[in-house]
């Protein structure tokens, strides 16, 4: 029997070659010359009489290693391993081509994984490779399990394809992952630099490809993710491509520097395409999801690390196509989204983008779901998608959404509605517990569609919003009925507007129709903003005479975090509100707001003249000069 490592080593240029045997193969591979011209090991193993593929791959992986690092490549063949194998520093592994070089299990390897790339905090593995191979381990499960059932995970802990920790530069290229026994086709946390291209994951029994905590720099392209296998109650998720955090609670920070791009997802029906659980600047583009509950899913876990954050993250230029099964046996157009962003109560998410994207068939059997759903998120701007086929509502804003900029995006047909909500589907919606601050509507169109498939508003809200601005919407005004524009009493916009008249709010601007032809003028207040509903009650304050500032009643503040309604706030600077019984002699004080101290505390621009406990605090009174037509 051969041994590797006592292979004798022949010079070739400035190349040196290890020839060594490998049992159960058919065909050897021989390199090019010169594919190694920089020193380098080269390493081909070739056809011969051992037993044990995995000690020959793994001394001839060794070798390299020691001798500073090279290439190992293998012949075409199924090459069952008894062990893992353990790639090490500035070690390529190749193979013939990732449909005839295959490394799998044999009976003997158990719970155990492929390929290990294991490092230490103190010594990491650096500068790998894998590339056209096969990698399989068992076979995915497909057993389904009835609803509501407690069933023990089907999959087997630990047989898994790839798991990589402590590594810097990690480079699978060309490979196909697939028939996984265990819970993930690849893994990794505590990574680096860690690039995957031209790679299929296909039939994995619990995730595809996962990336823990602490992996920053991290590429996806050109990559085919499909079918994952199990479906809940199994396990009540599954995922194509997600980035998370270890239930171990290790790690400084989730991910960071994280994009996918120019990848297809299909075959995910009863949970995520794609998934992360807290991040930096990552990005989702160009890519293709299909038959899945939920295209992308942004949000952030608090407690899972010690620091969890969800900021700068970019989906754009991505299709998202609707799933034709749901979660917990659903039907399928009840509880799906195509793009979720989604901030936490304590660690709101901050500045995400979501445009370009081409939405079908997305939408859910609750207020909260939608082709498009925003909440809990602080700046984040939805602009030039198209949004076509959607259930109930085509974009929401729920539970806090603080700076958004909804704009240029394109409605086409409600496909069908919650039962009891026929009459309020939306191309825009804030439900129950909404809450939008500071929120800008403009340049959407809603494209003409047949009766049956228009939706009832444009607008619909039932939240207290506060500083929503709407203007230059163009709107089928035969598509659309003419209360586009629901619960007027929360919106300080002019609540007989027409659907081709999209109101402002700030002295001079104008409102125009379709055509551009202006329609009204504001001409009052003078500067910052006011409202048509002046009967609203915002909150109630308490003030002393002689003071700027005045308090206003915590029971009338969101549970949101305060720093943020400082920022877009109940009562947003420039905001023109009258203080009853605040003026000269008991009479209404009308004053403008400057800024907000604190989430309690608004500081006006003219001081209290008489002292009030749980005074009213309204809006003041637009006034609009109307033109013609």
């Amino acid at each position: 029997m051969n041994d590797v490592s006592k292979t004798p080593m022949m010079p070739v240029g400035r190349r040196t070659v290890l020839t060594a045997s490998l049992g159960a193969v058919t065909v050897g591979l021989v390199p090019a010359t010169g594919a190694h011209a920089n020193g380098r090991s080269l390493v081909t193993l070739t056809p011969g009489d051992l037993s044990d593929p995995a000690v020959a791959i793994q001394e001839a992986i060794d070798q390299v290693h020691a001798a500073g690092g090279g290439t190992v490549r293998l012949p075409e063949g199924i090459h069952e391993l008894t062990a893992t194998l353990w790639l090490r520093s500035n070690v390529a592994l190749v193979g013939d081509g990732r449909e005839s070089t295959v490394l799998r299990e044999a009976p003997t390897l158990g719970a155990r994984p492929i390929i290990m790339i294991i490092g230490s905090a103190d010594q990491r593995v650096e500068n790998v490779a894998l590339r056209r191979l096969t990698i399989r381990n068992g076979s995915a499960t497909t057993t389904a399990a009835p609803k509501n059932t407690v069933v023990t995970p089907l999959s087997v802990v630990g047989k898994d394809g790839i798991v990589a920790e402590y590594v810097d530069g990690l480079v699978m290229e060309d490979l196909l992952v697939t028939e996984i026994g265990g819970q993930y086709g690849f893994r990794c946390k505590m990574a680096r630099r860690v690039t995957c291209r031209a790679t299929r994951f296909f039939r994995c029994t619990y995730a595809a490809f996962v990336a823990m905590v602490e992996t920053e720099h991290l590429l996806v392209d050109q990559c085919e993710f499909d079918t994952i296998t199990t479906m809940p109650p199994v396990y009540p998720n599954q995922y194509l491509f997600a980035t998370g955090y270890d239930k171990l609670n290790q790690g400084e920070y989730l991910v960071r520097d994280v994009t996918v791009q120019n990848s297809r997802f299909t075959n995910n029906p009863h949970w995520q395409a794609m998934n992360t659980h807290g991040g930096e600047r990552i990005t989702f583009r160009n890519n293709h999801c299909e038959n899945v509950l939920v295209g992308v899913i942004v949000s952030n876990v608090v407690g899972a690390a010690r620091t969890s954050a969800l900021h700068d993250i970019t989906i754009e230029d991505n299709t998202f196509l609707r799933g034709t099964a749901s979660h917990e046996g659903k039907p399928s157009a009840t509880t799906t989204c195509g793009i979720v962003a989604a901030g936490h109560v304590t660690e709101l998410g901050r500045t995400i983008v979501i445009r370009r994207n081409r939405v079908v068939g997305f939408g859910g059997n609750h207020p909260a779901m939608a082709a498009i759903r925003s909440y809990r998120v602080v700046d984040a701007v939805i602009e030039d998608n198209d949004i076509e086929d959607f259930h109930q509502f085509g974009i929401v804003l729920f539970q806090g959404s603080f700076g958004a900029v909804i704009r240029r995006n394109r409605f086409a047909g409600v496909r069908s509605a919650i039962p009891g909500w026929e009459g309020r589907t939306a191309t825009i919606a804030v439900p129950v517990d909404g809450q939008a601050h500071g929120i800008e509507i403009s340049g959407n169109e809603v494209l003409p569609v047949i009766p049956e498939h228009r939706p009832r508003h444009f607008l619909w809200s039932a939240g207290p919003n506060i500083n929503v601005v709407l203007s230059h919407n163009r709107i089928d005004a035969a598509g659309i009925a003419a209360e586009w524009l629901s619960q007027p009493d929360y919106f300080p916009v002019d609540r007989v507007a027409t659907p081709d008249q999209n109101l402002i709010l700030r002295r001079g601007e104008r409102v125009t129709d379709l055509r551009g032809r202006t329609v009204n003028r504001c001409l009052l207040p003078r500067t910052g903003y006011g409202g048509l509903d002046t009967v609203t009650v915002l909150t109630t304050a308490t003030a002393t005479s002689g003071s700027t500032a005045i308090t206003i009643a915590p029971s009338f503040l969101p549970t949101l975090n305060s720093e943020f309604f400082a920022a877009y706030g109940m009562l947003p600077p420039g905001m023109n509100v009258t203080v009853a019984g605040a003026g000269p002699e008991g009479g209404d004080l009308d004053a403008q707001v400057i800024r907000m101290a604190n989430a309690t505390t608004i500081i006006l621009d003219r001081p209290v003249a008489t002292s009030v406990v749980g005074a009213t605090v309204r809006r003041q009174l637009l006034t609009w000069q109307r033109r013609d037509r």
